[in-house]
Protein backbone atom coordinates (compact mmCIF):
# COMPACT_ATOMS: atom_id res chain seq x y z
CA UNK A 1 0.00 0.00 0.00
CA UNK A 2 2.88 2.35 0.80
CA UNK A 3 4.34 1.76 -2.67
CA UNK A 4 1.02 2.61 -4.34
CA UNK A 5 0.68 5.78 -2.27
CA UNK A 6 4.21 6.83 -3.18
CA UNK A 7 3.54 6.11 -6.86
CA UNK A 8 0.35 8.14 -6.69
CA UNK A 9 2.08 11.24 -5.40
CA UNK A 10 5.03 10.88 -7.78
CA UNK A 11 3.28 9.78 -10.97
CA UNK A 12 -0.26 11.15 -10.84
CA UNK A 13 0.49 14.49 -12.56
CA UNK A 14 2.50 12.85 -15.36
CA UNK A 15 -0.10 10.13 -15.85
CA UNK A 16 -2.80 12.81 -16.13
CA UNK A 17 -0.81 14.60 -18.83
CA UNK A 18 -0.32 11.28 -20.63
CA UNK A 19 -4.04 10.47 -20.41
CA UNK A 20 -5.01 13.97 -21.54
CA UNK A 21 -2.96 13.55 -24.72
CA UNK A 22 -5.03 10.48 -25.53
CA UNK A 23 -8.46 11.68 -24.39
CA UNK A 24 -8.12 15.39 -25.27
CA UNK A 25 -10.04 16.26 -22.10
CA UNK A 26 -8.43 17.19 -18.80
CA UNK A 27 -11.26 16.09 -16.50
CA UNK A 28 -11.76 12.78 -18.31
CA UNK A 29 -8.00 12.19 -18.10
CA UNK A 30 -7.96 12.80 -14.35
CA UNK A 31 -10.94 10.48 -13.96
CA UNK A 32 -9.21 7.74 -15.94
CA UNK A 33 -6.05 7.98 -13.83
CA UNK A 34 -8.08 7.97 -10.62
CA UNK A 35 -9.99 4.90 -11.82
CA UNK A 36 -6.69 3.08 -12.44
CA UNK A 37 -5.39 3.87 -8.96
CA UNK A 38 -8.73 2.94 -7.40
CA UNK A 39 -8.71 -0.37 -9.25
CA UNK A 40 -5.18 -1.13 -8.04
CA UNK A 41 -6.12 -0.33 -4.45
CA UNK A 42 -9.25 -2.49 -4.66
CA UNK A 43 -7.31 -5.43 -6.14
CA UNK A 44 -4.06 -4.98 -4.21
CA UNK A 45 -4.25 -8.42 -2.57
CA UNK A 46 -4.93 -10.28 -5.82
CA UNK A 47 -2.87 -8.13 -8.18
CA UNK A 48 0.44 -9.47 -9.45
CA UNK A 49 2.57 -6.92 -11.24
CA UNK A 50 5.33 -8.54 -13.28
CA UNK A 51 6.93 -5.27 -14.35
CA UNK A 52 7.73 -2.11 -12.45
CA UNK A 53 4.75 -0.35 -10.89
CA UNK A 54 5.45 2.68 -13.10
CA UNK A 55 5.33 0.60 -16.30
CA UNK A 56 2.17 -1.14 -15.08
CA UNK A 57 0.49 2.20 -14.35
CA UNK A 58 1.39 3.64 -17.76
CA UNK A 59 -0.06 0.60 -19.51
CA UNK A 60 -3.15 0.57 -17.26
CA UNK A 61 -3.82 4.28 -17.90
CA UNK A 62 -3.33 3.76 -21.63
CA UNK A 63 -5.81 0.87 -21.65
CA UNK A 64 -8.32 2.82 -19.53
CA UNK A 65 -8.09 5.76 -21.94
CA UNK A 66 -8.72 3.51 -24.93
CA UNK A 67 -11.73 2.01 -23.14
CA UNK A 68 -13.05 5.49 -22.35
CA UNK A 69 -12.60 6.60 -25.96
CA UNK A 70 -14.52 3.54 -27.17
CA UNK A 71 -17.32 4.17 -24.69
CA UNK A 72 -17.52 7.82 -25.69
CA UNK A 73 -17.72 6.89 -29.38
CA UNK A 74 -20.49 4.37 -28.68
CA UNK A 75 -22.34 6.90 -26.55
CA UNK A 76 -22.14 9.55 -29.28
CA UNK A 77 -23.30 7.06 -31.88
CA UNK A 78 -26.37 6.09 -29.88
CA UNK A 79 -27.22 9.55 -28.59
CA UNK A 80 -28.14 10.55 -32.13
CA UNK A 81 -30.87 7.92 -32.16
CA UNK A 82 -32.70 9.45 -29.24
CA UNK A 83 -33.32 12.98 -30.29
CA UNK A 84 -34.23 14.23 -26.86
CA UNK A 85 -33.24 17.85 -27.39
CA UNK A 86 -34.84 18.03 -30.82
CA UNK A 87 -38.16 16.76 -29.50
CA UNK A 88 -38.19 19.20 -26.62
CA UNK A 89 -37.01 22.14 -28.70
CA UNK A 90 -39.78 21.53 -31.19
CA UNK A 91 -42.21 21.24 -28.28
CA UNK A 92 -41.51 24.84 -27.41
CA UNK A 93 -41.92 26.10 -30.97
CA UNK A 94 -44.79 24.23 -32.57
CA UNK A 95 -48.22 22.83 -32.02
CA UNK A 96 -48.23 19.06 -32.03
CA UNK A 97 -50.23 16.45 -33.72
CA UNK A 98 -51.31 13.40 -31.74
CA UNK A 99 -48.34 11.31 -32.88
CA UNK A 100 -45.78 13.87 -31.70
CA UNK A 101 -47.56 14.22 -28.34
CA UNK A 102 -47.54 10.45 -27.95
CA UNK A 103 -43.78 10.40 -28.62
CA UNK A 104 -43.17 13.12 -26.04
CA UNK A 105 -45.28 11.33 -23.45
CA UNK A 106 -43.42 8.08 -24.12
CA UNK A 107 -40.08 9.86 -23.77
CA UNK A 108 -41.20 11.47 -20.50
CA UNK A 109 -42.28 8.10 -19.12
CA UNK A 110 -38.95 6.58 -20.14
CA UNK A 111 -37.01 9.35 -18.39
CA UNK A 112 -39.20 9.16 -15.30
CA UNK A 113 -38.61 5.40 -15.10
CA UNK A 114 -34.87 5.94 -14.57
CA UNK A 115 -33.36 5.63 -11.10
CA UNK A 116 -33.33 9.04 -9.40
CA UNK A 117 -29.58 9.75 -9.57
CA UNK A 118 -29.35 8.48 -13.14
CA UNK A 119 -32.32 10.63 -14.15
CA UNK A 120 -30.82 13.72 -12.53
CA UNK A 121 -27.48 13.23 -14.32
CA UNK A 122 -29.26 12.61 -17.63
CA UNK A 123 -31.40 15.74 -17.36
CA UNK A 124 -28.47 17.92 -16.31
CA UNK A 125 -26.62 16.80 -19.42
CA UNK A 126 -29.40 16.63 -22.01
CA UNK A 127 -31.80 19.31 -20.83
CA UNK A 128 -29.47 21.84 -19.24
CA UNK A 129 -26.49 21.07 -21.48
CA UNK A 130 -23.97 20.66 -18.66
CA UNK A 131 -20.73 18.84 -19.46
CA UNK A 132 -19.80 15.61 -17.72
CA UNK A 133 -17.14 17.48 -15.74
CA UNK A 134 -19.58 20.16 -14.53
CA UNK A 135 -22.12 17.51 -13.52
CA UNK A 136 -19.40 15.61 -11.64
CA UNK A 137 -18.44 18.72 -9.68
CA UNK A 138 -22.06 19.72 -9.00
CA UNK A 139 -23.10 16.26 -7.82
CA UNK A 140 -19.76 15.43 -6.15
CA UNK A 141 -19.23 12.26 -8.18
CA UNK A 142 -16.51 11.22 -10.63
CA UNK A 143 -16.67 11.97 -14.33
CA UNK A 144 -16.64 8.21 -14.90
CA UNK A 145 -19.76 7.84 -12.76
CA UNK A 146 -21.46 10.56 -14.82
CA UNK A 147 -20.49 8.70 -18.00
CA UNK A 148 -21.87 5.45 -16.57
CA UNK A 149 -25.17 7.14 -15.62
CA UNK A 150 -25.56 8.70 -19.08
CA UNK A 151 -24.78 5.40 -20.81
CA UNK A 152 -27.22 3.55 -18.56
CA UNK A 153 -29.92 6.17 -19.15
CA UNK A 154 -29.47 6.12 -22.92
CA UNK A 155 -29.67 2.33 -22.98
CA UNK A 156 -32.81 2.19 -20.80
CA UNK A 157 -34.54 4.99 -22.70
CA UNK A 158 -33.74 3.32 -26.00
CA UNK A 159 -35.19 0.04 -24.71
CA UNK A 160 -38.26 1.86 -23.42
CA UNK A 161 -39.08 3.95 -26.48
CA UNK A 162 -37.46 2.06 -29.33
CA UNK A 163 -36.80 4.21 -32.40
CA UNK A 164 -39.04 7.22 -32.02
Amino acid sequence: MKEIEKAYFELYPRLCVFAEKILKDSSLAKGAVQEVFLSIIEKKDKLQINTSLKAYLIKAVYNRCLLDKRRKAIHEKHSDRINYEKLYDSALEDDFDDEELAKLELLDRAINSLPEQCKKVFLLNKKQGLSYAKIAVQMEISVKTVDNHISKAMKKIKEFVGNI
